[in-house]
């Protein structure tokens, strides 16, 4: 019954038999106020843009069952997927942004995008709405490298770029270069210039670094997802050797966006190192935190690295590196703990 009255009014509004009297002119549809039922946080209103962004406190953990409460301006009709939407009478999952279609008197309709959340910045990202536990060891300072402009070799040098990441966010005063790793370690175990795993930690105990192993093969005290939150939660980096192509890559073109990654990959089998250096949990969703060396020079909205601070979701690199590297992954000790 819903959506044949919602169909009923948006029919009557546009052939005329809801509307503007002659006298009078109708105003746009648009939110006037917006908020949820229980908190005294009100939304951001952009009516130029047709948004709509409440942030609730960050102790609210979930988007389900919020209640929302809003005026529009006279004579608007509010509709989600075609059943008529009123003030405070129904809850809805705030996990996503909700889509409505706002019509005035005279038949215009517009389509409005409200987001509620509890922080200030997953959504912006892309990673969802809720975020619920948050991780990032940042070393002490600034640690990104990307391996473009790194020599002869720049195009396969993300091994001597995450290792001098990880020597970096041991310790911020390392003077290495990526150029200076990939000549101290010209080619792998095997001969070829294809950095290996046990290339890196092997320049790390050159320098001075602790790293150490982990075996998923043969770990089973705990989930591989487990451990790897764990020996974050600790302090530690992990470095990642996996099939990049496994990992989607991003939808929308906005240079706000940080969630999935930021390059095409055509094939797959496309080796690649990265760093995973913290994690969210948003929306129920595990997002590592990673610094990627693909960086192409790429930069953010606010000129930052493209490659650095990128989150990626957890379970496409984890799975991914396990099935790459034989179920190993490298973790690199914060400096407290060397």
């Amino acid at each position: 019954m819903k959506r044949i009255y919602a169909l009923l009014i948006l029919f009557a509004t546009v052939f005329g038999f809801v509307g503007c009297s002659d006298d009078d002119r109708c105003e746009p549809a648009a939110f006037v106020s917006y908020s949820i039922r229980g908190y005294q946080e009100k939304a951001v209103i952009d009516a130029r843009q047709r948004t709509v962004f409440l942030r609730l406190p960050d102790t609210v953990k979930s988007g389900a069952n919020l209640c929302p409460e809003f005026e529009v301006t006279p004579g608007t009709v509010v509709t989600m997927n075609l059943e008529e939407q009123k003030s405070g009478a129904e809850t809805l999952d705030f996990g996503d942004m909700q889509l409505y279609t706002l019509t005035s008197g005279d038949g215009k309709s517009d389509r409005w995008h409200v987001t509620v959340t509890n922080n200030d910045y997953t959504a912006s990202y892309g990673l969802g709405n809720f975020l619920t536990y948050s991780c990032s060891n940042n070393g002490r300072g600034d640690f990104y490298r990307q391996q473009q402009h790194t020599g002869e070799h720049s195009g396969e040098n993300c091994g001597p770029a995450c290792a001098v990441m990880a020597a970096l966010f041991v310790d911020p005063s390392y003077a290495g270069t990526v150029e200076e790793a990939r000549q101290e370690r010209p080619t792998n175990g095997d001969g070829g210039i294809l950095w290996y795993d046990n290339t890196i930690s092997g320049y790390l105990y050159d320098h001075g670094f602790s790293c150490f192993w982990r075996n998923f093969g043969e770990f089973d005290i705990r989930t591989p997802m487990e451990e790897v939150l764990l020996q974050l939660r600790w302090g530690a980096i992990a470095v990642c050797c996996l099939d990049i192509y496994q990992v989607r890559e991003q939808v929308f073109q906005d240079r706000g966006y940080r969630a999935d990654k930021y390059y095409h990959t055509a094939n797959s089998g496309s080796g690649h190192f990265i760093i995973v250096k913290g994690y969210r949990v948003v929306s129920d969703e595990v997002w590592f935190e990673v610094h990627d060396p693909w960086g192409l020079d790429m930069v953010y909205a606010d000129g930052t690295p493209m490659g650095a601070n990128r989150f990626y979701r957890a379970s496409e690199v984890l799975e991914s590196t396990l099935a790459w590297n034989r179920n190993w992954v490298l973790f690199v000790n914060p400096w407290d703990k060397q």
